[in-house]
């Protein structure tokens, strides 16, 4: 692979990942859905923090790539995309809708190491599928969509005094509202 590309690639990624990181900031998003927030939760940590792991990691492969250290850079790149596949695993698992900021990283990510060293690639797909399949099969409880149109809900359960109450209240109101199943969640 060219000098030129090794280094552009993770300089666009780099972009991508700041600019995603200033609208972030902002409360702007790439991406509205849970995805990110839920792979923050499974790593204790704020997702704003991948955003920052993102950028370094795209500085050392540019870094990298400079010295001339091609080999580190394969191995770089191929942490980073088992790192991502993590992530992009566990919003797969957990939450029926995937971050399509994640999916961009994801996909320059996979681009980098294939100009980097396609027998490497090609030797790395097995990893990501048992990554994939090892998230799939795990017993980790799953997301499920409960809020299926507008309007009211209320989590409660049938023997909380405090949820009967407020169930008659908004009954004696006229109030609609669905009642989800505080079990259920």
């Amino acid at each position: 692979m060219s000098r030129k590309l090794k280094i552009t690639l993770p300089l666009l990624l780099g972009l991508y990942i700041v600019t995603e990181t200033v609208l972030k900031i902002n409360n702007i998003e790439l991406c509205s859905s849970t995805g990110c927030a839920l792979a923050g939760d499974l790593l204790k940590f704020n997702s704003l923090y991948l955003n920052y792991l993102g950028v370094v990691g795209a500085l050392v492969l540019v870094v990298l790539a400079v010295v001339k250290a091609d080999t580190l850079y394969t191995i770089t790149a191929a942490a980073m995309v088992a790192f991502e596949s993590l992530l992009i695993a566990s919003q797969l698992n957990l939450n029926p809708e995937l971050c399509k900021f994640c999916l961009g990283v994801y996909s320059f990510l996979l681009i980098i190491l294939f100009i980097a060293n396609r027998r490497i690639f090609v030797s790395f797909i097995p990893v990501v599928i048992a990554i994939f399949v090892a998230f799939s099969i795990l017993s980790i409880p799953k997301n499920k969509n409960l809020i299926a149109k507008d309007g009211l809900y209320l989590i409660a359960s049938k023997s909380c005094p405090h949820c009967i109450k407020t169930k008659e209240f908004l009954d004696s109101k006229d109030i609609n509202y669905t009642t989800l199943d505080a079990g259920d969640i």
